[in-house]
Formats: C-alpha cells, sequence, structure tokens
C-alpha cells in the first residue's frame, strides 16, 4: 500500500514531508476556519486595547506658604483614558523638612489654625468627591487629596486643581471673639487629559467585545480544523482506494 503513489504530485502519500502538508494544506482552508482566524485576531487586538495599562503623568512645584514654609506639590493624573472608564488622581502637600511622628512643632497648638483647600474643575470629566475637599494642614506635615474621575466625552479635557490656604485665628477681645478666617490661593494647576475610545467603543465594550469575539474565533477554529482534519483523511484514503 505504501508505493502507491499521488497521481498529481508523484509522492506517496504516506512520505511527505511536514512542509509539503502545510504547503497543500494551504489551499484548502474552509471558509470556517479563515473566518474563526480573523474574528480571533480582531477580538484580541480589542481585548488589548481595553486592558492596556493607562500611563501616568507627574507634575512637581514647589510652595512657598505665608509665613515662610516651603512645600512640594506632586500631582499625579492619567495621562490618557479610554472613554467611560474609571481613573484616579491624587495631590499630595508635603513640607520641604517634614516632622517625625510624636513631634510637637511650634504653631501647631497656637492661636492659628491651617487648612489647605482643593477643588477639582472639569468640564466632561465626572470627579467624587465634587466640590471643594478640605484638609489640616500642620507645619511640617502632609496633606493628601484623591479624586475618582470618570470622563463622560471623547477628546481633549482641561482639568484645573485649585489648591487655597485657609488660616483661622482667634480675634482679640473676651471669650466671646469670634474667629478670623483667611483664605489665599496658593496655586491653579492645568491638567490635560486625552480621552480616545476604539471606533467609537468606550473600554468597557471594548473589552466586552473582544472577550466574546475571543470565545467565538476559537470555537470557529475548532470546527474548522475539525473539518479540515476529516477532509485531508479523506483525501489520503482516496488515495488506496
Amino acid at each position: 500500500m505504501s508505493g502507491i503513489k499521488d497521481e498529481k504530485s508523484g509522492f506517496k502519500p504516506d512520505s511527505y514531508p511536514p512542509c509539503c502538508i502545510i504547503f497543500r494544506v494551504r489551499y484548502r482552508l474552509t471558509p470556517i476556519l479563515l473566518a474563526g482566524i480573523l474574528v480571533l485576531l480582531i477580538s484580541l487586538a480589542m481585548l488589548a486595547w481595553g486592558i492596556w495599562p493607562v500611563g501616568r503623568s507627574t507634575r512637581q512645584e514647589a510652595l512657598r506658604l505665608p509665613g515662610g514654609d516651603v512645600y512640594n506639590l506632586e500631582l499625579t493624573w492619567p495621562a490618557w483614558m479610554r472613554a467611560r472608564d474609571p481613573g484616579v488622581m491624587r495631590l499630595v502637600l508635603m513640607a520641604e523638612q517634614e516632622n517625625e511622628p510624636g513631634d510637637d512643632p511650634a504653631g501647631v497648638l497656637s492661636g492659628n489654625n491651617r487648612l489647605v483647600e482643593s477643588r477639582l474643575e472639569a468640564a466632561g470629566l465626572k470627579s467624587v468627591p465634587a466640590g471643594e475637599i478640605v484638609e489640616p494642614l500642620p507645619p511640617g506635615r502632609r496633606a493628601i487629596f484623591y479624586w475618582s474621575v470618570l470622563p463622560e466625552q471623547r477628546g481633549e479635557i482641561e482639568a484645573v486643581v485649585w489648591v487655597s490656604l485657609r488660616s483661622q485665628a482667634a480675634a482679640s477681645g473676651g471669650a466671646g471673639s469670634q474667629a478670623i478666617q483667611q483664605s489665599q490661593l496658593l496655586t491653579a494647576q492645568k491638567i490635560p487629559i486625552r480621552t480616545i475610545d476604539l471606533f467609537g467603543l468606550d473600554g468597557r465594550a471594548a473589552r466586552l467585545s473582544g472577550g466574546v469575539g475571543v470565545i467565538i474565533g476559537v470555537v470557529l477554529c475548532l470546527e474548522g480544523f475539525l473539518s479540515l482534519r476529516k477532509r485531508f483523511r479523506n483525501k489520503e484514503n482516496s488515495h488506496y482506494a
């Protein structure tokens, strides 16, 4: 049986090297297999775009507060965002010389009570918490602010982070005197954020479509390979008939 030759190629069917089998099979790919490969490749690309880590940008700046204290501002935000995907922004105010835990620096328990106020404003960007956030800022300590942001539109978004200093002092004049509050703007940081989508799909839709497409592509490829294997075996058996 092994001496029978293929009429077209002149070679024995059982003596084909693997490279020749691949060459012959290449022209016999079924439409189901071709569709499965195409769906699988497109779905993997969509899934990769949907889960690709988002880059982050950082800005640092020195701020001099009233009274001569120097604080370092560190602002971190997503360099780009997928549409409808949440992100996190962080603002840190650090004293140039921070006190050790347990220290009681001069001025902490005095009549002045320093508070730092921050607010995030951006059209097309939903932020939580919204409005003003107030944190205490004792001398030699740090204040940290977080925002969870969600882009509501595609394109370039310009956000502004406002940072102000509040000082509260008791007015002299007796026990019934009211506290005097003073507010001073320290800085207004403009932040560019680029929001993108994938042919109109936001991040969640791209991940969902990519995951479903991968499953469909694998099923089609398996069905196509089984069909191709059956056809190839039937072709081989026909040479022995």
